[in-house]
Formats: C-alpha cells, sequence, structure tokens
C-alpha cells in the first residue's frame, strides 16, 4: 500500500481517514517532529508528505523522495518547504489557504486586547495574590484609534472588518492588493513608511517571502509612534527581532504581542522572551475547532485526489503539472 509520511504531531485522524487508501506513517512516539536526517530515513518509501511549520521540507528530501507524489501542506503559508526544488523533482506541493482566515483574525484582535489592556498580567496578578496591582493595570480604548494592516489578503480584510466594527480607522499596506479590495473593508491604502508613522496599532497578514523577510526592522519600528503596538499572527521572520527587541527594551514603542517567531520553540537567548512589554504565544493564532475541520477536509481531498492521479485543490506549483502527469504513471 501507499505511504503517507507525517513527521509532526498526532496521525490518529490521518490513519482514520486514509486506512484503506494509504499506510500513514508518524513520529512513532515521539514528541517533536522528526529532523531532516529521520525523514530522509524513510522517504524513499514515502508517496504522499503532509508537512507544516514544523518541519523543514528541504531539496535533500524531495530528490530522495523517488516515489514521492506530492507534498501536502496543512497550511496557508509555506516558507518552511522548498517549491523550486519541488518543482524540479516533479512533486506537486498543495496548500491550505482558506482554513483558518477567521481563526486567525480573531487571534489578532484578541492578542490585541490582551496586550493594550494588560490582560496576561491582571490574571497572575489574581493568582499571585496582589490584588492591589490593578491600580497598574489600565490600558486605552480601540474606538477612534488608527489601525495598520500589513497584508490586505483574506485574513487582513477580516481583521479589518472586526477592527472597523470597534470604531478604528483603518490604513493598509499591500503591494497586490487593489484599492476596491481595500474600499470593500473601509480601509485606505498608503505606503509602509506612511501606515507605521499614523498607526497606534500595526498588525502583520502578509506571507513570509523574500521581500517580506525582515520586512520590520530597525528603520521601519523607528518610524512607530512611542505608543503604538505591534501585532505578528503571519510568520516570525517578517520581524527583525534582534531590532523589536532593542525598541522594546527602550520604549521606543509600547509593546508587542506575537503568536510567531524566527525560531520556534524559541532558542535560548531569544531576545524578547521576559519583556514586561511583550506577550507571546506559542503559535496557536489557527487552531480552533472549526479551523482543524476545515484543514482535515481539505487534506483528505488533497491526497485522495493525488492518489487517484488526479489534479488536487490549491497547487502552488502548477507547472509542474505536464510533468507531473508523466511521472506518476510510471510510478
Amino acid at each position: 500500500m501507499a505511504v503517507l509520511l507525517k513527521p509532526f504531531g498526532s496521525i490518529n485522524w490521518e490513519k482514520q481517514a486514509f486506512k484503506d487508501l494509504l499506510t500513514v506513517v508518524g513520529v512513532e512516539g515521539k514528541k517533536e517532529a522528526l529532523s531532516e536526517a529521520e525523514i530522509l530515513e524513510k522517504i524513499a518509501e514515502v508517496d504522499v508528505l503532509q508537512a507544516d511549520v514544523d518541519v523543514l521540507v528541504t531539496r535533500k528530501i524531495l530528490e530522495e523522495g523517488k516515489k514521492l507524489r506530492a507534498v501536502v501542506c496543512t497550511s496557508i503559508g509555506v516558507d518552511y518547504a522548498d517549491i523550486e526544488a519541488a518543482t524540479d523533482c516533479g512533486v506537486i506541493v498543495c496548500n491550505n489557504p482558506d482554513f483558518c482566515i477567521i481563526a486567525v483574525a480573531e487571534y489578532a484582535i484578541g492578542m490585541m486586547f490582551a496586550l493594550v489592556r494588560q490582560i496576561p498580567k491582571g490574571v497572575q496578578a489574581v493568582l499571585d495574590g496582589k490584588w492591589s496591582e490593578r491600580a497598574r493595570l489600565g490600558g486605552v480604548e480601540f474606538f477612534g484609534k488608527t489601525l495598520g494592516i500589513i497584508g490586505l489578503g483574506k485574513t487582513g480584510r477580516e481583521v479589518a472588518v472586526r477592527a472597523k466594527g470597534l470604531g478604528m480607522n483603518i490604513l493598509g499596506y499591500s503591494p497586490h492588493a487593489g484599492r476596491f479590495a481595500a474600499a470593500s473593508v473601509g480601509a485606505e491604502l498608503v505606503s509602509l513608511e506612511e501606515l507605521l508613522q499614523k498607526s497606534d496599532f500595526v498588525t502583520i497578514h502578509t506571507s513570509l517571502r523574500k521581500d517580506t523577510r525582515k520586512l520590520i526592522g530597525a528603520k521601519e519600528l523607528g518610524l512607530m509612534k512611542e505608543n503604538a503596538y505591534l501585532i505578528n499572527v503571519a510568520r516570525g521572520g517578517i520581524i527583525d527581532e534582534e531590532a523589536l527587541a532593542k525598541v522594546l527594551q527602550q520604549r521606543k514603542i509600547a509593546g508587542a504581542a506575537l503568536d510567531v517567531l524566527g525560531f520556534e520553540p524559541p532558542e535560548e537567548g531569544n531576545p524578547l522572551i521576559g519583556l514586561d512589554n511583550v506577550i507571546i504565544t506559542p503559535h496557536v493564532a489557527w487552531f480552533t475547532k472549526e479551523a482543524s475541520l476545515k484543514t482535515r477536509d481539505t487534506t483528505v481531498a488533497q491526497v485522495n485526489a493525488i492518489m487517484k492521479g488526479d489534479i488536487p485543490l490549491h497547487v502552488l506549483n502548477p507547472e509542474v503539472l505536464p510533468f507531473w502527469e508523466k511521472r506518476i504513471s510510471k510510478l
């Protein structure tokens, strides 16, 4: 029987969903994701590789996957997969572009509330028996403030809708979004510089690419107001973490709320860990019951199509398809 390798997390639902189609292989008792070396030990016999941010899908893995038909990414962003190498190897890469749009948009708003109203500190004060800390836990209101959204794709636009409901003014920086798309959610398109200078809150919703890696560095952070807040629920690599830590330590911006980091879990010595004006959560913005069901439905549809030799949903390298169809006919 054909093999699906999921080198991270539980394989329980996959085993149930694909019991008559594929043998599902996982981490076999390990909590952490498989390393590249461990994936290489298995990849020669794998037909479908299920991937997510927990693993790197490298050129070496793809070249050793002699039977590999596809890399099925269960996330929206696929910066962890070498798509160029997959194309060279005749392997389809597909993603799951819609499953957590609402979840992430809601989480971004929730992070804003938690950060600005100091909710985690309030919870900890009660646990510590320090009720008097309430005198230190003031915040600001969102009504009438300006929210700058970097990336007005589907998630960014959902954030805009919710922020409008809070009475916020919306600025957007999104080179690939038209003015009609921005206007549909009440956002004004501006340059990145103008957005950073004018916004009371900045939230990031773009994908991680070559042109967005460290998009927010020392120069950009220097443009922000001293009472402004930065939220990132997209990808950690979009922010220069050392530069962010420096401006936070110097109180040159008010605070940051991050669900993603450049390296996850954070390495020892990450300068953001422990700062009193930062909230960091473990990459869970996507994680809701509804989003989990959506990703499962899409993944099942994609794997079923791939094993039938059909083109799956959401192919990211369509240029490989003519070669792919010839290649799998020989497998």
